[in-house]
């Protein structure tokens, strides 16, 4: 279970923003109903398990940023955008508080 209180607000605001983003491209998106249910079941089982303080739920998602962004910033197919809210949600992940919150003895380790 999550401790609601315990979680810290970079990580609240990272998670309503995925929220947001998911929502929009799911009303954006034209396609399989069934591939459109089982993004918005894997967003949101993510969001939970980053919100229990899974760590290794945590690393990837850093690593997806850093391994995500760094290609399109070469390539340079990535807009000024997409790399603002990239850096803003890597801002929140990294940020002092957000990471004792995964490296605290309480965090899930592997649950």
């Amino acid at each position: 279970m999550i401790d609601w209180k315990r979680v810290p607000w970079p990580l609240w605001i990272y998670s309503v923003a995925m929220l947001l983003a998911a929502v929009l491209l799911e009303v954006k998106v034209h396609g399989p109903v069934s591939a459109r249910v089982l993004f918005a079941v894997i967003m949101l089982m993510w969001l939970y398990f980053l919100l229990k303080g899974v760590r290794w739920v945590w690393i990837v998602t850093i690593g997806i940023y850093v391994l995500g962004v760094v290609p399109d910033l070469v390539s340079g197919s990535l807009t000024w955008q997409g790399v603002v809210l990239s850096l803003i949600g890597l801002m929140l992940l990294l940020l002092p508080i957000t990471r004792r919150y995964f490296s605290s003895p309480t965090a899930a380790v592997g649950t």
